[in-house]
């Protein structure tokens, strides 16, 4: 590069004939120079080169006179060197009439790069340890200290934002196809992804599940979004304690058209209280858009209630004839709301053929007790009948049913020989046909209800007035009954009842405390003469001004403190209503409902056997099916069913009951378990 800058200042032939000339002084120190400048120095030594130039063609025009033209040489005009320091402007290589030797070079390029670490090293000392008397940049100093003396403001260090993961909850009963959709907003789910579905063929008569995701974030739609958009959150949060995140959307194409079900899966404990019933009526009243299909708001329709298989209860209202409305059912864990009659009905059969029953033996009765025969399914049942002597026909019914047990009603007794006689020979039958003793119960309350009437004590339950008292008529009463062979008393009654009540003036007429004490006095004194006694009827017949064995009751759910002290003498029998109690089921009576059974054993254990009210009553026999009546309280966990016949056959009870068993209806697992359980309580029978 130097070469190219000497070549473009001066004429070539001039050049050539210099370059020539042996007459050159200090050769040496130029050929320095020059090698100095040939290397990377020349960037930072412009300066240096044209004084070092001008300062050559001075000493030439000196010492060779005459040996060049006017025009020639480096430059053209002479410039005097006192007129101009020729000497390097450099910042940090100080001034030499030497060229620098490579050893200086070297010393040199140490001595900067010396001095750019110190001064590197020094700015970073005193930033980050500080000077002595500046307290604010010293290192001990609080750093938040530091920061507020230098003005520094530090924004607060953000949290992370955790996203959490959202999962799908799995399917619930068996699909055939799973589509998905994806919505720009959570807002009418139903109406946009029913049209979307439309537009796909879906498997007629069978389940496809719909997945429907937001479109702008990617995240399953929530069952709360559900909820809002079918006006069902409110509901679901009266239904049970919690309802997670498992649930179902179902589509189900049938001939009437495209129908969808919902499904989903109750935590906790299901207490829906009057919340179905109002929502009900919200719907008569102000209408109801369910998956897109609209229910008109002049509808004069109502709720009706319906069993799948006479098992599990619907309740539905119908918008068009093509199968088209609400329908919605509580079973087991789930909710199951749907837009036609056809896809609830195969929804639940699909749930009732998935639920394991809740019900199973022991490991050791499963060791220790064979298979049962179907012989024995009759001592499920305490029956009812007629005539005041064991006739032929009593004992070919025996024969094939074998009772567990028997009511005997006012019909049965005459006095006091014909009916121990009759509790003799029944005893005697029993033993012979299923090798068991009988249990023979009477409802002998005192007053009003005393089936037995030549009995001394029949001190009416309103006019006992202390426990002392009550102890001893119990006593008393248990002997005379123990006297003419019969070893239960359906007695006493706790219902806690207002003047206007029908059974006021059977009942003890004292606060729920009260009574539940003077109850447990009487159960004690029962107790004490070798009677089983029978506290009834949880959780109370509260509020009726009419005889519940006619008309269906729905009762507000009563106190139950009057029981919990009564349970306190260990009572062999539990009695429950017929009635219906919403706070607890809203759809079956407390003997048919698993969720009832489960509050009782809740509030008052499981020691005592559970007994139901006489199931041949016109207020069931007239809103259920004989086979629905046996069934569902066997199913929700009644141990004894009471049939008294009164109403309906007694034989006819019970070849429908020993055809569902047959017919694999219920499990043989809780056949066997819930028979076991008979068995082994009549062990306490002398």
């Amino acid at each position: 590069m130097m070469n190219e800058i000497l070549k473009t200042n001066q004429p070539k032939k001039e050049t050539t004939g210099f370059r020539k000339r042996p007459q050159r002084i200090n050769k040496e120190g130029e050929d320095k120079k020059l090698e100095f400048l040939k290397r990377e120095e020349i960037r930072t030594m412009r300066k240096d080169l044209k004084a070092l130039r001008e300062g050559k063609a001075e000493r030439d025009r000196t010492k060779i006179t005459g040996s060049k033209s006017k025009k020639g040489g480096f430059i053209n005009t002479p410039v005097s060197v006192t007129k101009k320091d020729s000497s390097p402007k450099l910042s940090f290589i100080p001034k030499s009439s030497k060229s620098p030797t490579r050893t200086n070079k070297v010393l040199r390029r140490v001595g900067f790069f010396l001095f750019f670490v110190f001064t590197i090293g020094t700015v970073y000392w005193v930033s980050t340890f500080g000077i002595p008397g500046f307290e604010s940049l010293s290192p001990w100093k609080n750093q938040e200290d530091i920061k507020e003396d230098l003005f520094i403001s530090e924004e607060p260090e953000k949290e992370p934002i955790v996203v959490e993961k959202e999962t799908i909850s799995p399917d619930i009963i068996s699909i055939e196809k799973t589509v998905s959709i994806e919505l720009v907003n959570n807002r009418g789910i139903f109406a946009t992804a029913t049209e979307q579905l439309i537009e796909d063929t879906l498997p007629e008569n069978l389940f496809s599940r719909i997945l429907i995701k937001n479109k702008e974030t990617g995240e399953p739609v929530k069952l709360e979004s559900f909820a809002e958009d079918l006006y069902l959150d409110t509901l679901l949060k009266n239904i049970g304690e919690s309802t997670g995140e498992t649930f179902n959307f179902l589509a189900y194409p049938q001939e009437e058209g495209q129908r969808e079900v919902l499904i989903i899966k109750i935590e906790g404990e299901k207490a829906p209280g009057k919340t179905l019933e109002l929502w009900e009526a919200k719907i008569i009243e102000e209408g109801f858009s369910l998956f897109g299909n609209l229910l008109p708001t002049s509808t004069t329709s109502t709720f009706k209630s319906f069993d799948v298989n006479e098992e599990i209860p619907i309740r539905y209202i119908t918008i068009s004839r093509e199968d088209l409305g609400v329908c919605y059912s509580l079973f087991k864990d789930y909710f199951i709301l749907s837009s036609s009659f056809e896809s609830i009905e195969k929804a639940l059969g699909a749930l009732d053929a998935i639920i394991v029953p809740t019900s199973t033996p022991t490991t050791t009765e499963i060791e220790t007790v064979e298979l049962l025969p179907l012989e024995n399914i009759g001592q499920l049942f305490m029956v009812g009948f007629e005539g005041k002597i064991v006739t032929p026909q009593i004992e070919t019914f025996f024969e094939k049913y074998k009772p567990g047990g028997v009511l005997l009603l006012s019909d049965n007794i005459e006095n006091k020989e014909q009916l121990t006689t009759l509790t003799q020979e029944l005893q005697s039958l029993s033993r012979r046909v299923s090798g068991l003793p009988l249990l023979i119960a009477v409802d002998q309350e005192g007053g009003m209800i005393s089936r037995i009437p030549f009995l001394e004590e029949k001190t009416p339950q309103s006019e006992i007035e202390t426990t002392e008292e009550a102890y001893i008529i119990g006593l008393a009463r248990g002997k005379e009954l123990k006297e003419v062979g019969v070893n239960i008393n359906l007695a006493p009654l706790l219902d806690d009842l207002g003047e206007e009540n029908f059974y006021f003036e059977r009942a003890f007429q004292k606060t729920p405390e009260v009574s539940g004490e003077i109850a447990k006095s009487l159960v004690l004194g029962q107790k004490d003469a070798g009677i089983l006694s029978t506290i009834k009827h949880f959780p109370g017949y509260t509020d009726v001004s009419f005889n519940p064995e006619y008309d269906l009751a729905r009762i507000n759910l009563p106190e139950i403190l009057q029981f919990k002290k009564a349970m306190e003498a260990n009572p062999e029998l539990i009695m429950v209503s017929n009635a219906i109690y919403p706070e607890i089921d809203f759809l079956l009576p407390f003997a048919f409902s698993v969720e009832a059974i489960d509050y009782l054993k809740d509030e008052l254990g499981t020691s005592s056997l559970i007994i139901c009210d006489d199931l041949s009553q016109d207020s069931l026999l007239n809103n259920f099916t004989l086979k629905e009546i046996l069934a569902k309280p066997f199913r929700a966990g009644v141990d004894l069913l009471i049939f008294s016949g009164w109403r309906s056959p007694v034989d006819e009870a019970m070849d429908v009951f020993l055809k569902m068993v047959e017919d694999k209806e219920f499990s043989e697992a809780l056949v066997e378990e819930s028979v076991l359980k008979i068995i082994n309580f009549k062990q306490i029978i002398d």
